[in-house]
């Protein structure tokens, strides 16, 4: 865990393999900040993916950064994108390779070059407007506080996250996938709440000379709220693309609580039935 106090630096251009999957083949828009679990085809995209993962001294996998478009059902590839480590993988030759990404942050796509042997992107990191002094500080409040407008009893954003997530893992009984990609998502809220971040996400911002700041965790720990409502295609990539990290969060926790109390009702009724 470290503590995050800096600015920005100058955004550049990058090169980073690439990825893009297809509405009408069920693809879903990666957010930064939360897990996605892939079946990878095409011996392009399944290149890409290796490309992405080596090995250190030890002989154990390591990430690199890979970029995540989608495709929409007229085949236009989305020039916003999402930076993802692989977190987990299971690569194979003559079938679909498995793997979970990891979103960190976004992108806005420049160029596609699709003459190399497996798909990479030029790319320029796409974040949220800054916000002024004051907001800033009102945002950093809420998170937890619940006092700004748009929040309710159920307090901030943070806790609110916290207390669904705990609800989903005892009422929903996830399979075993998916109770790990929430217990990870509890990790990472409550480090965003602490406003600190994972050494692995801050190394990867690191090679990208992005260095943190308390609205970027805020806008990481918005995505985040958002990814646990019910949302089309278009409206997931929608918000991907939005720009205002206060208005995401309070989007995030209106739709959050009215889940909160249907979860809490049900898990009254597992309780007294035993």
């Amino acid at each position: 865990q470290e503590n995050i106090e800096v600015e920005n630096s100058k955004r550049e251009e990058f090169v980073v393999p690439i990825i893009s999957e297809k509405m009408t083949e069920g693809a879903e828009v990666l957010f930064p900040g939360t897990k996605l679990e892939l079946l990878i085809s095409g011996a392009r995209n399944t290149l890409a993916l290796r490309k992405t993962i080596t090995e250190d001294s030890k002989g154990d996998s390591v990430s690199g950064m890979i970029g995540y478009t989608t495709e929409d059902a007229w085949g236009e590839t989305s020039r916003i994108g999402t930076l993802a480590v692989v977190t987990t993988a299971e690569l194979k030759e003559n079938a679909p390779s498995r793997c979970t990404l990891l979103g960190f942050i976004r992108f806005n796509v420049v160029e596609v070059m699709n003459e190399n042997e497996f798909p990479l992107a030029r790319i320029v990191l796409y974040t949220d407007d800054a916000l002024i002094e004051s907001e800033s500080e009102n945002l950093n409040d809420a998170q937890e506080s619940g006092e700004s407008r748009g929040s309710n009893a159920n307090g901030g954003l943070g806790t609110m996250i916290r207390e669904v997530l705990r609800l989903m893992i005892k009422v929903e009984k996830p399979s075993n996938r998916s109770l790990q990609i929430l217990k990870d998502t509890q990790v990472l809220v409550d480090l965003l709440s602490e406003y600190s971040l994972s050494y692995e996400l801050l190394t990867q911002l690191k090679k990208l000379n992005f260095q943190a700041t308390d609205q970027y965790l805020c806008e990481l720990l918005s995505f985040i709220g958002c990814n646990l409502l019910e949302l089309s295609f278009m409206q997931r990539n929608a918000i991907l693309e939005s720009t205002n990290t206060k208005q995401r969060s309070m989007i995030a926790q209106e739709i959050i609580a009215p889940k909160i109390k249907e979860l809490a009702a049900k898990a009254a009724v597992q309780d007294v039935l035993g």
